[in-house]
């Protein structure tokens, strides 16, 4: 359980509508979200999995998944990362006091593999294509599973 107060789910929603809005993308829009505290600060972050309209949004390699901090009673736009397909694991490894996220690379001209995405500091990568591989097998590792 979060050891500090934080925003609720409706300021997920909020923060959703607020980047939709700027990216003008359709109103119809639906995602699934999962709360976990990726910065270790006591706080549930949210992780957005964007799913339809599908032609609009996702492509051959998956969907975008975005970040947002918990920060006051809202949430922060950390970053977005292309193609990604779910099941999406968050380690107890840490990059830059943030947690890493194991996610599936797979595509038409790519073979499937299951990649790390590391935060910089800043921003975690723009696309799982480009990540480096995950040498062990998630399920073998105690980590969290969102977005089966």
């Amino acid at each position: 359980m979060p050891s500090f107060e934080e925003p609720d789910d409706a300021a997920v929603h909020a923060a959703m509508q607020s980047y939709t809005k700027q990216q003008s993308a359709p109103i119809n829009s639906l995602y699934d979200i999962a709360r976990v505290d990726l910065d270790r600060d006591g706080k549930r972050d949210a992780l957005v999995l964007m799913k339809t309209p599908h032609t609009y949004w996702c492509d051959w390699g998956g969907c975008p998944m975005l970040a947002f901090q918990a920060r006051g009673k809202g949430f922060k736009f950390i970053s977005r990362t292309e193609n990604v397909r779910g099941p999406v694991f968050v380690s107890h490894d840490k990059s830059s006091d943030w947690r890493k996220i194991i996610t599936r690379a797979s595509g038409t001209h790519i073979s499937d593999r299951n990649v790390v995405l590391t935060f910089n500091g800043l921003t975690y990568p723009q696309n799982t294509l480009g990540a480096p591989t995950y040498g062990a097998e998630p399920h073998s590792r105690i980590m969290d599973k969102f977005f089966r």
